[in-house]
């Protein structure tokens, strides 16, 4: 049988206050009298409202009606003139709450949710969280592949990008206090000591090395870093004396000098090691690293030449000057300088780098198709909330997410529900990283999609995907087997939902009204509204874990329409809005979703140093989290770990 569907969706009227205005009945044929309906009056069709155990459902029966002629999702209602209402229970997501009155029936559907986005920050809470353990935070394979921040701190040393920040923090030239005695080996420092006395020494930074090798590890509230350079050249020039002096005169003109005197230049070779901690905390613009202490300023196998120095005396004034740089009490100025500069330095790099949090998916509109291939923009955005470093945990930073509607077709909307306000939940990886992302993501996109008018539309009869057998509650429907409509118009009055509480997947769709037209039984049009619940733990891989098109079973499916049906019209109705429904559940979940947005640190080409960008070492920018992700859903957040890596 040759089936030829048509979804055409009715744009949303304008509303007010957190929902579309009350019902509103097809125009009557003229001369007609108003046939009676019923309107759903508290909560309205499509509100958005605080969930409680219980909520009292109102409505509006349209003439005058007995109580035991009303029931309003299975309970009989007590009725005061045309308004009935009953108590009835909720369940967070959309609610699709059945009224019968005097042959009529009506579906009003609203969203029960303890919060909403639009309630502030404390109510979204912590929408995605990355973690990473020590193999994250430095893997000790030099500056390979970027499989930790380890990593990305070699690149941009051998890049320079260290080195300039260094320089900058040291200054140009490193110097000694002034005077500095320097005695000879064996002999103790004093005024009238024997041995170099230095009136002046500086050594060129402009020599000053780039650590060989970087090491990180997580302490309580930031990271340890161990720099270490080995062979490092500089350029010395000292000025000063031996002591006591010595004259030399020449045996042909019999000139004398005193040679103790030297103004000379020369060479210092040395190995560096500088231990630094910096704190890692959340500042009001995101993260900020800043230099705590230097733990540990280390120089060995110091040798200098000074050729300039009088052969007499240059082997002690070498020997002296090497020993009071490398532990004298006289070199402690220039050490802690070096300790200063490259502590100072490290924290710059990882401010930078750490200004990269945020998540994968931020940074960039990107558009999903509608249920009629039009496609919709969205704007995701993303800011740090969570900065944390410990010893025993590794780096936690938690992500707060948000979907922006550039053209939105609805206003005065409370945003996307959320289950457990607040809710901040850590991974617990075993290798190097972990990530997780709450179902309130998948919510803000299904917020977002269906506030830019991606359920309105025109449909295509091919765009309409089912499987071959579709499970629904007292049924099984085969798609090839209905009488489908020639003509579909839609109008969805609330977002779906999304929640995983249950230990799957659960897709709530309710407030959508149809008028579906073509042979019987539907002729010139049956007006229904109807609502469906869908649930899957059928979770693909990767970053967008995907529900292949078998993969859901109906467990809720309920519809009303405007006219009395005999039982085998009813029949051939709620076979199509099963498939209808089902087909909706995998196209919200499936196209009209992007890549999950995992928390995540972004390195970029080029970080800014005395104001001008200085490349990092990383060619193309990389976002890192968890490579590859195989995705589990753990009650209400997808959870996935594995190895530190950039993301496609």
């Amino acid at each position: 049988m040759r089936r030829t569907l048509y979804l055409a969706l009715l744009l949303a009227a304008g509303c007010d206050g957190n929902g579309p205005p009350p019902d509103a009945a097809p125009e009557p044929d003229a001369g007609a009298p108003p046939a009676p309906r019923i309107t759903c009056l508290s909560p309205r069709q499509g509100e958005m409202v605080q969930d409680d155990a219980l909520v009292d459902v109102e409505v509006e029966v349209g003439v005058p009606a007995s109580a035991t002629e009303v029931t309003i999702g299975g309970v009989a209602a007590v009725v005061e003139g045309e308004v009935a209402r009953a108590r009835v229970p909720v369940r967070y997501g959309v609610n699709n709450v059945r009224v019968t009155s005097q042959g009529l029936e009506q579906l009003c559907s609203f969203l029960a949710a303890p919060a909403y986005t639009v309630d502030g920050e404390r109510a979204t809470g912590v929408v995605t969280t990355l973690r990473l353990t020590a193999a994250g935070v430095d893997d000790a394979d030099g500056a390979g592949a970027l499989n930790s921040l380890g990593d990305v701190l070699e690149r941009a040393t051998a890049a320079g990008w260290l080195g300039g920040a260094f320089r900058g923090w040291i200054g140009d030239p490193l110097r000694f206090p002034e005077p500095v005695c320097m005695p000879a080996p064996g002999e103790a420092c004093s005024i009238s000591s024997a041995g170099p006395r230095f009136s002046r020494f500086e050594l060129d930074t402009d020599g000053l090395a780039v650590p060989d090798e970087t090491a990180l590890e997580v302490v309580d509230g930031g990271l340890r870093v161990i720099a270490t350079g080995s062979g490092i050249e500089l350029t010395a020039h000292v000025v000063g004396r031996v002591d006591p002096g010595f004259i030399e005169c020449d045996s042909v003109t019999l000139e004398c000098r005193d040679v103790s005197i030297f103004d000379a230049m020369g060479d210092v070779t040395l190995d560096l090691e500088v231990t630094s901690v910096v704190d890692l905390a959340l500042a009001a613009d995101g993260p900020s690293v800043r230099l705590r202490e230097v733990e540990a300023v280390v120089i060995r196998n110091v040798s200098a030449s000074l050729p300039d120095v009088h052969p007499i005396f240059r082997a002690d004034v070498e020997f002296a000057f090497a020993s009071q740089l490398a532990g004298g009490e006289s070199g402690a100025p220039s050490r802690d300088q070096l300790g200063e500069g490259y502590g100072q330095a490290v924290a710059t790099l990882l401010d930078g780098v750490f200004s990269g949090v945020g998540s994968s998916t931020q940074g960039a509109s990107f558009s999903v198709p509608g249920v009629d291939g039009r496609l919709v923009t969205l704007a995701p955005t993303a800011r740090p909330t969570v900065v944390e470093a410990s010893a025993a945990e590794g780096l936690t930073f938690g992500v707060r997410t948000a979907i922006e509607v550039p053209r939105p077709r609805r206003g005065g909307l409370r945003g996307a529900p959320i289950r457990e306000p607040g809710a901040d939940v850590r991974p617990s990886p075993t290798g190097a990283s972990g990530v997780n992302v709450s179902v309130v993501a998948i919510n803000q996109v299904l917020h977002g999609h269906w506030e830019a008018g991606g359920l309105d539309g025109i449909v295509a009869p091919d765009m309409i995907v089912a499987p071959d057998m579709i499970v629904a509650p007292d049924m099984i429907v085969a798609p090839d087997m209905i009488v489908a409509p020639d003509m579909i118009r839609l109008d969805s009055s609330l977002p779906a939902v999304v929640d995983g509480s249950s230990g799957a997947l659960e897709v709530m769709i309710g407030g959508v009204e149809a008028t579906l037209a073509g042979p019987a039984p539907y002729g010139a049009g049956i007006h229904v509204r109807f609502g469906v619940t869908a649930r899957t733990s059928e979770i693909g891989t990767g970053t967008q874990p995907a529900i292949g098109p078998g993969g859901f079973e109906l467990t809720e499916l309920t519809f009303t329409a405007d006219r009395a049906l005999d039982d085998a019209s009813r029949g051939q109705v709620r076979a199509f809005v099963a498939v209808l429904g089902h087909h909706l559940a995998g196209f919200l979940l499936n196209d009209a979703q992007p890549a999950l947005p995992l928390a995540s640190v972004r390195v970029p080409t080029a970080l800014p140093l005395d104001g001008r960008p200085v490349p990092t070492g990383v060619v193309t920018a990389a976002t890192l989290s968890v490579a590859s992700p195989s995705f589990r859903l753990v009650g209400d957040r997808f959870e996935a770990e594995g190895g530190l890596g950039a993301l496609p």
